[in-house]
């Protein structure tokens, strides 16, 4: 759909679940906008069929927009997805699957209406089964969306997928797939890599998958072992995804080629398809952002145990608690760096810029590996030298996520011992620079000179101003 004016943008919010429950919400994206929208009930149809099969399935609509009406047009389209997994309505032209269910909709009742804020409207979807059915699932979607709304300089429109699932009678159902490509994406230092494995659905129904990946050096030695968790939704028959599995080594890569092996198992643990390549790192990948200390370097590991405290105080200025976490089999790395980490965005950056907004004065790194749930505790250790400029009350801690300064939640000074402690989630912590930062006292002292100016020539203004009014009223008099 094209659009006209100015800073007009399209916003599509697709309900598409495969397997879910009889109702969900749908919400325009949007601050101005965050209390509007549509409520879409029993929008999901799943039925078993046999051949001369006429079915009958009511969705209700609902509008919870205040303020003003909906348009709402419903059509029946063709079931596409994307290889993120997301669920598409497709046209009659782009709709070429032989097993689209799109030509069984026969009827909608109302296929258009408009519904006051609050109202609520029962469409009626009309499905003929023909006589001859393959042995396969069939696919279509109820395509429910508004005319466009304008709002604030920008059209709006609101849709909603309903998946129509048709199942033949006596189906004998088929898992199968195939992996058509396997590749490294960019590397970078400090993040994991990440192999993209596009599979495409050959079986004749849908379902979820997982990936693993086996990496190995050129003597055959193995460097990572990891398995995707399942894909969030199912992968529709003949429709390809690519799953982009992260995997974080122990220890940094030199340059040279790697060997890697994908495989792909559906949820019942089955092989469905394995291949294998072999890729080549052209600059070293390293844990971290470059430029550790390298004597610095500490790892802790812990096997089917809680995870102790950890103290990397000597090389690191860190001790590290965790909470919320069990038994856990995996490993803690710290590093020191000797100055700023090498990343995109400077610390000094403004926070809505991706930076940390103030002076660095430290900088160490963790990173985690077995973790994936809990709370980190961290306490960054410094002196009264390293703090001999800064206000000791303005100190604070951060951590970089890969794109960005974030700051940690719960951060307390603790002056009389020189610390400043701060918590985040584990999960975050992957490859992690952490900075303790603070305003310097200078700084400070030349914002306080500059307000006072400001506060001092604003006086002056007003001492100008009245004093040519008192000047036009004794001429006036």
């Amino acid at each position: 759909m094209k659009l006209s004016g100015k800073l007009q943008r399209s916003f599509f919010v697709l309900l598409a679940v495969l397997i879910a429950g009889a109702g969900a919400s749908i919400i325009f994206p949007g601050t101005a906008l965050a209390d509007q929208g549509l409520k879409l009930s029993n929008g999901i149809f799943q039925a078993e069929v046999v051949g001369g099969q006429v079915l009958a399935h009511v969705m209700s609509v609902k509008s919870n927009i205040s303020g003003g009406g909906l348009t709402i047009r419903v059509e029946a389209r063709g079931f596409g997805q994307g290889t993120d997994g997301a669920y598409e309505p497709l046209t009659a032209a782009e709709d070429t699957a032989p097993f689209s269910a799109r030509k069984f909709i026969t009827n909608i009742e109302p296929s258009s209406f408009y519904l006051e804020p609050g109202e609520t409207r029962d469409v009626t979807v009309t499905i003929t089964i023909p006589s001859a059915l393959d042995n396969g699932t069939y696919y279509a979607i109820v395509y429910v969306h508004t005319d466009e709304i304008d709002t604030q300089g920008s059209a709006i429109v609101l849709a909603a997928n309903a998946p129509v699932i048709l199942i033949p009678r006596d189906t004998i159902p088929v898992d199968t797939g195939e992996i058509e490509t396997l590749a490294l994406a960019d590397v970078e230092a400090g993040q994991p890599l990440h192999f993209l494995t596009g599979f495409r659905n050959t079986g004749n129904q849908h379902f979820k998958a997982l990936n693993r990946i086996v990496m190995t050096d050129s003597d055959g030695h193995e460097i990572v072992d990891v398995t995707s968790p399942l894909t969030t939704s199912s992968i529709v028959r003949s429709f390809s995804y690519v799953f982009d599995t992260a995997v974080t080594p122990a220890s940094s890569l030199s340059t040279g080629n790697y060997h890697v092996i994908s495989e792909v198992y559906n949820e019942n643990g089955s092989l469905l398809d394995v291949t294998e390549t072999d890729v080549e790192l052209t600059l070293p990948w390293e844990i971290f952002p470059p430029v550790i200390v390298e004597e610095s370097l500490e790892t802790f590991v812990f096997t089917d145990e809680p995870p102790g405290e950890i103290d990397a105080t000597a090389k690191s200025n860190l001790r590290i608690e965790f909470t919320g976490i069990d038994n856990v089999t995996g490993s803690v790395i710290t590093a020191r760096y000797d100055g700023e980490p090498k990343v995109s965005i400077a610390f000094t950056t403004e926070p809505d810029k991706g930076g940390a907004g103030g002076s660095g004065i430290l900088f160490s790194a963790i990173h985690t590996e077995g973790f994936i749930k809990g709370t980190v505790q961290i306490d960054f250790l410094y002196t009264d030298a390293d703090i001999q400029d800064f206000d000791e009350n303005s100190l604070f801690l951060t951590y970089w996520d890969g794109s960005q300064w974030r700051s940690m939640e719960n951060i307390r000074v603790y002056s009389g011992a020189n610390y400043v402690s701060g918590a985040v989630d584990v999960t975050k912590l992957v490859g992690a620079p952490v900075g303790l930062g603070g305003v310097s006292v200078n700084g400070a002292a030349s914002v306080s000179i500059w307000i006072w100016i400001g506060l001092g020539a604003i006086i002056m203004a007003a001492v100008a101003a009245l004093s040519m009014v008192l000047v036009r009223r004794r001429k006036n008099n």
